[in-house]
This record gives structure tokens, sequence and C-alpha cells, in this order.
């Protein structure tokens, strides 16, 4: 026999109230920045910066060729360890010898971060002003797969 009393159900709050997109999205960048961090060799990870960063210089290059000039002079002009000037000249002369935009840079900067303390304070910002965002504009899959002839 049940001693307790018949209470109604009690509702199970989650502890994270996040929309599923937001969760997604944080679990992307921790993933991304695990990857980086314990799976890429040095060399591919530099790789993958060099490719996926914004990098002002490379857009003043692709707009504008005549402003190498000025890229390299405001590399050479700044002191500093004398391995680290050398690092800058050189990452100068690759910005300015490979003038390509790299537009997809707009959007994949964002998906790149220097430290786990970094992931993790950009991870609180989205928990905290993406959640509202996600519930204004909800993800309709079903209209995407309407439009695209498939049910």
């Amino acid at each position: 026999m049940d001693a307790s009393p018949d209470l109604p159900p009690q509702n199970r709050v989650p502890i994270f109230n996040m929309p599923g997109v937001v969760t997604a999205s944080i679990g992307v960048l921790v993933g991304i920045h695990a990857l980086r961090e314990f799976v890429l060799p040095d060399t591919w990870d530099i790789a993958a910066l060099i490719d996926l960063a914004l990098i002002p210089g490379r857009w003043s290059v692709a707009v504008d060729p005549a402003r190498a000039e000025e890229i390299l002079r405001a590399a050479t002009a700044l002191a500093g360890d004398p391995d680290v000037v050398e690092a800058r000249q050189a990452f100068a002369r690759y910005v300015v010898a490979d003038p390509a935009a790299m537009p997809w840079t707009f959007a994949t900067y964002a998906l790149l971060h220097g430290s786990w303390m970094h992931v993790i304070f950009n991870s609180v910002w989205l928990a905290a002003f993406g959640s509202p965002v996600a519930r204004l504009v909800p993800v309709r899959p079903r209209a995407c797969a309407g439009r695209s002839g498939r049910r």
C-alpha cells in the first residue's frame, strides 16, 4: 500500500532552457575549438587560421593593390623583439603575395577562437542574447523542405 498522497504531477523545468539552435551553435563552437586544440597539428591549425580568419590587410590589398607597399612598410615600422618583427614581416609578405579577398572569411572568422576562455565567454553571451533572438525568429525546417519540393 502506497502512503503517499495523490498529488498532481510536477512539471519539470529543464536546467538549460535554451532553444536547440543556440545549444547546437555552442556545441559547434566548442567542437571546432576542441578539434583545433587537440586534433590538428600546429601546421594545419595555422593554415586553417590563415584561410578562415578575417584578415583586414588581405581585403585592403584585394580592393586596392596599391596599398601593398603601405602594409609592408607598416610591418617593418613597428619595433620589438627581432623574432616577432621577422614573423610580422613574413606574414605581411604572405598577405600581400596572395591578394585574393576570400569572401567566406566574413562568416568563418566567428567560428575561430583564441583560447578556451574566449570560447566560454562567447558561449555565455550567445546563450544570454542568442536565446531571445532564436525565440523571436523560429527555425522552420518544414518550410524549407516544402519549398524544395520534398515532403
